[in-house]
């Protein structure tokens, strides 16, 4: 078996994968297609990594024997895709984890030879994919671009990730195009586009535009044969300073405890993947010491505030705040919002640093918007009324964020988010389609982030949930 830095260094398409990764923040499955299934594969694998570092992920092998994921199967890996679509195998048994906080889980082909419009036209793909969205995690498929059932596959998952020259399967979303640009000429269709334009497109629209230009990755090393041309000085040293710092990377991500409510929990023990389609029944639970690797599961940890409850809302979030200044800790974040609501701001709260601890430095948030447009108007008009200096705040996309309570009348919102106030949690309130008013409190871009602010909560007496933030200012 390899070891899970296998490629990270030598793939360019691995990189490319890993930076295109942001495209799936808030979809539960993709079809990867290239017309080269190996890039395809280390496509995947590069977005898995990057995504299995906060949430569940599974990459399939549709196509069949691919190399960069053989290279991370034992070799008498006993079971594949076939056996669980075709034989009744469990996709627990199928499943392999090929990283130490056994985040990234691998379906292979397996032994037997694939049939692709067999197992693409499966039913099953769409329950599969229902059940990821649920969990919280993400399903990756490789799929041969020229199946005759790849099209089929597609509409059952989120959208399709490209790679290379492969074209789109008609109707279905494009989220993100990996492509190395020093492969092609560049022609004006993809020539660079603004940082503005590729930000409302990549966070807007959750996708990455098919000919945006990509930066050129890092050139590959060679080896050279006694005898040839020595490599130069230089060139050595970056090798090794690259290989420390990333054998050094994977040991801090896998010696770093884990935290939170259920750090002592077995991994082992997660159920699987809720099926429901044709029938099926769900996958079943192993024996919680087996050591197997499990599919994701919403039913353990969503009380726990782990997972988002309202997967299905992710379209419709408010999800665009401007960022009004960055505050050293929470206590300073709640003066500032006291100062703001005086001249009235709407929907002030705080979100932590990105990049920084979740206790560390927090940037004070106002708005909740569900385009940018609308965020942008809101910063301007800050600007214009002196709020903010010219060059101060900006927007930024959270889409998550504390539920508290449901329900509550326009009249007595006020009261609730005061009170709460009086207590340092950053409570606001968001006017809900039918009048209601619903009680939120933060705004993140990641479930983890909402974690320190879940138990100050907790310590309250309150039940929150992490969920996708939904409703407009008033």
């Amino acid at each position: 078996m390899s070891s899970p830095l296998d490629h990270t260094i030598t793939s360019a398409w691995e990189q490319e994968g890993q930076r295109i990764a942001p495209a799936l923040d808030f979809r539960a499955s993709a079809l990867i297609v290239g017309s080269d299934p190996v890039a395809a594969a280390e496509v995947a694998l590069g977005m898995a990594r990057a995504q299995a570092r906060r949430r569940r992920v599974c990459v399939a092998d549709v196509v069949g024997e691919l190399k960069p994921i053989e290279d991370l199967i034992p070799l008498d890996f006993e079971y594949g895709l076939m056996d669980a679509f075709f034989q009744g195998v469990s996709l627990n048994k199928v499943a392999f984890p090929v990283d130490p906080a056994r985040n990234l889980l691998l379906l292979p082909s397996g032994p037997k030879p694939i049939d692709h419009d067999g197992i693409l036209a499966s039913a099953r793909w769409a329950s599969l994919a229902a059940g990821f969205r649920d969990a919280g995690a993400l399903l990756l498929v490789i799929a041969p671009y020229d199946a005759a059932a790849t099209t089929q596959a597609a509409l059952a998952t989120d959208g399709v990730v490209l790679v290379g020259d492969a074209a789109a399967p008609a109707g279905a979303p494009v989220l993100a195009h990996a492509r190395i640009e020093t492969m092609e000429p560049m022609d004006e269709a993809s020539a660079p586009v603004s940082d503005a334009a590729f930000d409302e497109q990549l966070v807007g629209a959750n996708a990455v535009p098919a000919r945006v230009a990509r930066p050129t990755p890092p050139k590959l090393f060679t080896v050279q044969p006694l005898g040839a041309n020595p490599v130069p000085f230089w060139v050595a040293v970056g090798v090794a300073a690259v290989a420390a710092i990333a054998v050094a990377t994977w040991a801090a991500d896998r010696y770093i405890p884990r935290t939170g409510p259920n750090a002592n929990a077995s991994l082992a023990s997660d159920a699987p993947a809720a099926e429901s389609a044709g029938g099926q029944a769900a996958l079943p639970r192993g024996p919680a010491d087996s050591g197997s690797a499990r599919m994701p599961n919403d039913s353990a940890d969503v009380s726990a505030g782990t997972l988002v409850v309202n997967p299905a809302d992710s379209a419709n979030a408010s999800a665009f705040a401007v960022a009004l200044a960055e505050v050293s800790s929470a206590t300073s974040g709640n003066v500032m919002i006291d100062e703001e609501a005086s001249r009235g701001l709407p929907a002030l709260t705080v979100s932590p640093e990105r990049g920084q601890s979740p206790n560390g430095p927090q940037l004070v948030v106002s708005g909740a918007f569900s385009t940018r447009a609308a965020a942008d108007s809101l910063l301007r008009a800050l600007r214009r009324r002196a709020v903010l200096k010219p060059a101060q705040g900006h927007v930024t996309a959270l889409p998550l964020t504390l539920l508290i309570q449901t329900g509550v009348s326009r009249d007595q919102a006020a009261f609730f988010t005061h009170g709460y106030r009086l207590k340092g949690l950053p409570v606001y309130a968001l006017l809900q389609s039918d009048g209601s008013v619903n009680l939120y409190a933060g705004a993140f871009d990641t479930i983890d982030a909402a974690q320190p602010l879940l138990y100050a909560f907790r310590a309250n007496g309150d039940q929150p949930r992490v969920a996708y933030r939904l409703g407009r200012v008033f």
